[in-house]
């Protein structure tokens, strides 16, 4: 059943591939990175906190597979998130360079700050 819920979590955020990146946002058209993740866990059913912190602190532990949640932080704050699609790749509301939703390596790039784990609400 999990899988199943993460194809449809990966679904739902592909889907918003090249939506305006927008501080404060939660969809269905502009969105920051928390709100990105909590709106696309809303299609799917499942509750999700409205902030990145708040994320990391309610998830499971994971490991980075498809669906789960992958946390970065910067000057010791959880200051990004994105959906993994497992495969070492994360969809996320980009807060620079391109400010849109978009694929992106799971890896530190763009100033994001460190990989600091992973978690999951599925």
């Amino acid at each position: 059943m999990a899988q199943n819920k993460a194809d449809s979590l990966l679904s739902y955020a592909e889907g918003k591939i090249g939506c305006s990146y927008n501080y404060g946002s939660a969809g269905p058209d502009k969105f920051d990175c928390s709100g990105f993740v909590k709106w696309c866990h809303e299609q799917i059913g499942v509750s999700v906190p409205r902030t990145s912190g708040d994320q990391y602190n309610q998830g499971s532990a994971a490991t980075g597979a498809k669906g789960d949640l992958v946390f970065f932080k910067k000057n010791g704050k959880i200051n990004h998130v994105g959906i993994c699609d497992g495969n070492g790749y994360m969809v996320n509301a980009q807060c620079s360079g391109v400010k849109k939703v978009r694929i992106s390596d799971v890896k530190p790039n763009w100033g994001m700050g460190s990989n600091c784990g992973y978690k999951k609400f599925i």
